[in-house]
């Protein structure tokens, strides 16, 4: 069983590592976004599946991973959708036929 926490605690610090890597390279702020509310979701997960498995079993584990998986998606959601609404009008809003 520590082997299978294990292979979930690196998965999980595999993804916060690549949440970290897409934090800095990419630029425009949805970009930033995504990266924000999937990778680091998997790599919390992931590290929370670990603890889970190491130490028996809780349930904070588990309550922290529902309450995580919940907030996180409608969290970033609301986050672009209000940034749209802000800058939908303006002339600096990136386009699709910027890239």
């Amino acid at each position: 069983m520590r082997e299978w926490s294990a292979v979930f605690l690196l998965v999980g610090a595999a993804f916060s590592l690549v949440a970290g890597v897409g934090m800095v390279r990419y630029r425009d702020t949805l970009s930033r976004l995504h990266v924000a509310g999937k990778v680091t979701t998997f790599g919390a997960a992931g590290a929370l599946v670990g603890s889970f498995l190491h130490h028996g079993g809780g349930w904070q584990e588990v309550a922290i991973l529902a309450f995580l998986l919940l907030t996180t998606p409608a969290g970033s959601h609301a986050l672009a959708r209000a940034l749209a609404r802000r800058f939908h009008d303006q002339s600096g809003w990136p386009s699709s036929e910027d890239s």
